[in-house]
Formats: C-alpha cells, structure tokens, sequence
C-alpha cells in the first residue's frame, strides 16, 4: 500500500471508538457535569490533502474541522471550543491492494484519550477506542481516482 496513504491514515483517521466513561477530573467540575450521553464525532475526508470535516452529533451537535493532526494526536475544532486526543494502535494494521480493480485498503485499531479541550469542551473527560478505515482507487502512476476516510469517535463524554 503506498506510503501516502499510510501516513494520511496515521496523522488523521482514528476511526470507531467507544469511549468509556471516567468521571469527572475535580470535585467542582463533579458538582457542575451535565449527565453523560452518547456522542459521536465524524472524522470525514475525499482527499489526501484536504482538510476533514467533523461531524458532532449527540449532545454536542456541530460541523467543526480536523485543526491539527499527527501520527499520534487529532485535534477536532469547533465554534466553542476544541477536543485533542491522542491515540495509540494496538495489534497490527491491516491493508490489501486488489490489483484487477486498483482498490488499497487500510484499518486500524487502538485507544485514545482526550489530553487538551478548550473552550465548551474545557474540563471534559474520554477515553475509549478507535478503528481507521480508509479506501483508496489507484493504478499503477495513475492519479488516485477515488479517495475515502471515513472515521468516527462514539462514546461517551463527561464534561
């Protein structure tokens, strides 16, 4: 599978994850935390080289953007404020190339944990586990035809 695509998948995706709930961080943010619901962050991308959207739909309901990616933390960016998780694979990726139809695939899997939130999202606590799942259409030196990241957090949030 091409590098490129490798990289893209690290830095940005961190697909399905499942955030077991922690508990507040303090006994004043104990007393002030709203009940905790399931939310789901959508990590949405057609390009390499584009900027994903974030699709928040849950308690949290807003469109936001990736702000900020590396090979081991994402930051999610809203009008109030922003979430940064990091995360961690575990076990061995999985990818294949299917060389009649020029189809790349690429999964992984592991844990995240959220480490900086502003704004709204200030005081807020999640941990959980991610899947990557991205899909890639290219021939040989070709220019890719068809581009897919599809990534989601689902969980819960304490805040």
């Amino acid at each position: 599978m091409r590098k490129s695509v490798l990289a893209f998948a690290a830095g940005v995706a961190v697909g399905t994850a499942t955030v077991a709930l922690l508990g507040s961080s303090s006994p004043a943010n104990a007393a002030n935390a709203r009940p905790s619901q399931q939310e789901r962050f959508s990590v949405l991308a057609t390009s390499q080289h584009g900027s994903p959207v974030v699709v928040a739909t849950g308690p949290e309901h807003a469109l936001g953007s990736v702000q900020d990616a590396t090979s081991k933390s994402l930051t999610l960016a809203f009008s109030n404020g922003s979430l940064t998780v990091g995360h961690k694979m575990k076990g061995n990726p999985a990818s294949s190339f299917d060389t009649k139809t020029c189809l790349h695939t690429y999964t992984e899997h592991g844990l995240w944990k959220a480490t900086t939130m502003t704004g709204r999202y200030h005081g807020s606590v999640g941990v959980g586990f991610y899947t990557v799942n991205v899909r890639e259409v290219q021939c040989g030196k070709k220019p890719v035809q068809l581009y897919m990241s599809d990534t989601e957090f689902t969980g819960r949030l304490v805040n």
